[in-house]
C-alpha cells in the first residue's frame, strides 16, 4: 500500500478526553491517590501533634475544626483546576486551524497534513507510540502529543485492524 488518505473533521475530535487518558497513563493513578491521601495526611499530622504538644485542658473541645478550611481550600484548588483545563480546551478547541477538515496522509515516509508541505511529513521513527481507544487510534509523538486517526475517517474498505497492520510495517521499515 502505497498510502492512506484519512478525512479527519478536528472539530470533533475529543481533545481533552484523550489528553486526559494520555496523561493518565503517563503519570499513573499514584498521583491522583496520593497527593490527597497526603494533604488529608498531613493535616491528621499536625492535629495530632499540637494536641501533644498542648495542654489539652487549654484546647477548645473542637479545635480540630480549625483545619477544615485548608482540607477545603485543597478541594476547591482541585475544581478549580478542572474548571481552568476545561476552558482551556474549550477555548483551543474552537481556534479556526482545529474547525477545518483536514486529511492526514499515511504513508512509508510518515504523517502529512494537508494545509503543510507533504514532502516533509513527520517520520516514522518520531511517532513514539499507537495507541487505540473506543474509536480512534492515536499516534503519539510525545507522551501526550498525537495525531488522531478517527475510524469514521478511514477509507472505504480499511479496517482499523489493516490500518494498524499498515503503520506497523511502515514503522518496523523505518528503525
Amino acid at each position: 500500500m502505497d498510502g492512506i488518505k484519512v478525512q479527519c473533521d478536528w472539530s470533533k475530535i475529543p481533545r481533552q478526553k484523550y489528553s486526559n487518558l494520555l496523561a493518565k497513563r503517563f503519570y499513573g493513578w499514584l498521583p491522583q491517590i496520593l497527593i490527597p491521601v497526603a494533604v488529608f495526611g498531613t493535616i491528621v499530622l499536625a492535629i495530632l501533634g499540637l494536641k501533644a504538644i498542648l495542654d489539652p485542658r487549654t484546647l477548645p473541645p473542637l479545635w480540630g475544626v480549625a483545619f477544615i478550611p485548608f482540607y477545603l481550600g485543597y478541594v476547591v484548588s482541585r475544581l478549580m483546576n478542572n474548571y481552568w483545563k476545561r476552558r482551556l480546551f474549550s477555548v483551543v478547541g474552537n481556534s479556526a486551524f482545529l474547525q477545518l477538515d483536514r486529511q492526514v496522509f499515511l504513508s512509508k515516509l510518515g504523517i502529512s497534513i494537508s494545509g503543510f508541505d507533504d514532502n516533509y511529513p513527520i517520520g516514522w521513527p518520531a511517532v513514539t507510540e499507537v495507541v487505540e481507544t473506543k474509536d480512534t487510534t492515536l499516534l503519539l509523538i510525545s507522551p501526550i502529543e498525537y495525531f488522531p486517526i478517527p475510524d469514521d475517517g478511514l477509507p472505504a474498505g480499511l479496517t482499523r485492524t489493516a490500518l494498524l497492520d499498515q503503520i506497523s510495517q511502515w514503522r518496523n521499515a523505518a528503525t
